[in-house]
């Protein structure tokens, strides 16, 4: 299949995932409890506030007409206004976005180093001891909630040895624990996904052939197989920076990091629909830009992908 072709139908492919999403976030707010209006109005409003500030807000129209306006002004920047803030819905959401994408990112980097040096040390020590500790170590780490990671990090480094803070975002301190506790599942996926795919590439034809040559193990391992082996664990780093976004509700809510995973827990407990909507959004549009980038990536390296 040609490249272009194989881009645009990925394009197209998420496309229509956003628009089933922004369908699918729309249909189930419409069905939980909580009258809007009266959220705005307030405790003690009568019953003509009430149903002024439901006009007003367009929540006596049909559902269908509600859909179409509020998808029209997604279109063009416009995604409300906070019900409880009174501040227009897309700058807040973009400030916590960055913090979100930098939490998300040390992550990430964390996970990508420690489990790629985990995966290959355990690879070269492949069915010995120090291989069976390591996989255990990852079974944990995929296995483990990353709320609980959180949790005991919080208990060791902040509240025994008092060495980084617990809460908050005022430097990179606090950027140390939540990345760790956010990262610690992917290390783990990384790691196996190192191990299998080195030990795959040990047993092709011209690493034997390298050995025949007299190469230098060293030089075999890290300069020729580990190259070849990094295309798989390109391509879950990439789907794992995407995962990272979703678990940051967790996390950002146990660390207290000022995210759009904190800012969308929030909302939900304050009845803040077009808040909530506009996170859920954000993130699911993450979601499927990062997977589009990374299959279109994986596709140009590997053109076997494309013709499948």
């Amino acid at each position: 299949m040609d490249i272009l072709a194989f881009a645009l139908r990925r394009v197209v492919n998420a496309v229509l995932v956003l628009l089933a999403l922004s369908v699918l976030v729309f249909s189930i707010l419409q069905f939980v409890p909580g009258d809007p209006a009266v959220t705005v109005a307030g405790m003690g409003a009568s019953e003509a506030d009430i149903a002024a500030i439901r006009a007003q807000l367009g929540l006596d129209q049909p559902l269908y007409v509600q859909f179409l306006t509020w998808f029209w002004g997604i279109l063009h920047g416009d995604w409300g206004v906070s019900i409880v803030s009174k501040e227009p819905v897309l700058p807040i959401l973009m400030d916590r976005f960055a913090m979100t994408l930098l939490l998300a990112t040390a992550g990430i980097l964390f996970a990508a180093v420690v489990g790629i040096a985990l995966g290959v040390n355990a690879a070269l020590r492949a069915n010995t001891g120090a291989d069976l500790v390591l996989s255990v170590i990852a079974l944990l780490g995929v296995s483990a909630p990353i709320f609980w990671i959180g949790l005991l990090l919080q208990l060791l480094f902040s509240i025994k040895l008092g060495l980084l803070p617990a809460t908050g975002a005022g430097n990179l301190w606090h950027l140390v624990l939540p990345a760790i506790a956010i990262g610690g599942n992917s290390v783990g996926i990384i790691m196996r996904m190192t191990r299998s795919s080195l030990l795959e590439v040990l047993k092709q034809d011209f690493v034997r052939t390298a050995r025949a040559k007299g190469l230098p193990r060293h030089t075999i391992v890290y300069k020729h197989a580990l190259r070849n082996a990094f295309i798989p664990v390109l391509t879950v780093i990439g789907v794992q920076f995407a995962y990272l976004m979703g678990g940051a509700v967790l996390i950002e809510t146990v660390f207290v990091w000022p995210g759009i995973g904190k800012l969308l827990a929030d909302s939900v407990f304050r009845r803040d629909f077009p808040m909530v909507q506009g996170a859920i959004l954000t993130i699911g549009f993450f979601f499927v830009l990062v997977n589009t980038l990374v299959d279109l990536a994986y596709s140009f390296v590997d053109p076997r992908i494309r013709l499948s």
